[in-house]
């Protein structure tokens, strides 16, 4: 198979990515384990190193461990693959499957998290750990500490934050300033070139970047790692009949369909006839051409959507692209 991933450096750090990081949440469960096998050696094969996952990722109640993590590391195992050719990103910090109110965001579940991730990995190590939800009640200096004696004890490389708010990620950052530690080398947000109900999204605990957001991730150079990035499937299926009657893009419709989100997608779909362009080099062009760097997260369904997805990567859109789309 060939191998048409491209890479770059994370800005900040010397750590090397995919151009495209592969989402595994619903592997092992939703996606069973031998099409997930299939679709992580077709990502391994065409070049690609970054796997995503979490130590909630198929965990249906308290007490389970995570299936996506399980089913790569027993990909890792079953193929032989080397530890030093695959960058494996983890999140921990969760609240608990059916406890929302539960909320875990304290060093000794990150340790607790961490380690468990490490056995489900079979590794000794992550490349990259997220804290996967946040608690405003709780300080975020016992974290920052916790993070970096990870990174010192050579279990972890670099860390981030996902879904958490701006207030948030500039009290660690300016917390790891002032002790002299390492701070959040990226952060990982919804984020796609649609209009999102943020009513929805807020109810299902996660964080959208906002105009807000990005100002502030553009002032202080803070890479995104960009999860939905295609928005589910959005803007290749609005305006097919199906689409709004389809089960399986109930969460699309939920989330992204809109009046502002329909006119984007016609922009859309007027700069591809124009330029082109194919909607997936659109879509993740808006979602890398933001100011600073973007990197988005993708669940292709199949093999055949891989090759679009990772020459789709090498796209760029210029500001009047994006001015159009988001304005004209």
């Amino acid at each position: 198979m060939e191998k048409i991933m491209g890479y770059q450096t994370l800005q900040g750090t010397d750590l090397t990515i995919s151009n495209v990081i592969l989402g595994t949440r619903d592997y092992g469960w939703n996606v069973p384990e031998d099409q997930a096998d299939t679709l992580l050696t077709a990502y391994y094969d065409m070049g690609g190193t970054n796997l995503d996952t979490a130590h909630i990722y198929g965990r249906t109640c308290p007490g389970d461990r995570s299936i996506s993590e399980l089913t790569i590391g027993r990909w890792l195992k079953r193929h032989g693959i080397r530890r030093d050719t695959i960058f494996l990103s983890s999140k921990g910090c969760s609240n608990v499957p059916g406890i929302r109110s539960y909320k875990r965001v304290t060093p000794e579940y990150l340790r607790e998290d961490f380690e468990e991730s490490l056995v489900n990995l079979g590794t000794d190590y992550l490349d990259f750990y997220f804290l996967h939800k946040d608690d405003e009640s709780k300080p975020v200096e016992p974290m920052i500490d916790a993070l970096n004696a990870l990174v010192k004890a050579g279990k972890l490389r670099a860390f981030g934050a996902s879904n958490w708010t701006v207030e948030r990620l500039d009290q660690a950052q300016r917390y790891a300033r002032e002790s002299g530690q390492l701070g959040f080398a990226a952060v990982q947000l919804l984020y796609n070139m649609a209009f999102p109900n943020l009513s929805l999204i807020d109810k299902a605990t996660d964080v959208a970047i906002t105009d807000r957001t990005l100002r502030y991730l553009v002032k202080n150079q803070i890479p995104y790692f960009a999860y939905s990035a295609l928005a589910r499937g959005y803007f290749h299926m609005w305006n097919k009949p199906e689409f709004r009657i389809d089960s399986r893009r109930a969460r699309a419709v939920e989330f992204y369909d809109n009046s502002e989100s329909r006119l984007r997608a016609r922009r859309a779909e007027q700069l591809c006839r124009e330029t082109g362009m194919s909607m997936s080099e659109v879509v993740l062009g808006f979602v890398m051409s933001r100011g600073v760097q973007g990197v988005p997260i993708v669940e292709p369904g199949t093999v055949n959507h891989f090759e679009d997805t990772f020459r789709a990567a090498n796209a760029r859109l210029t500001q009047e692209q994006i001015d159009f789309i988001l304005y004209s």
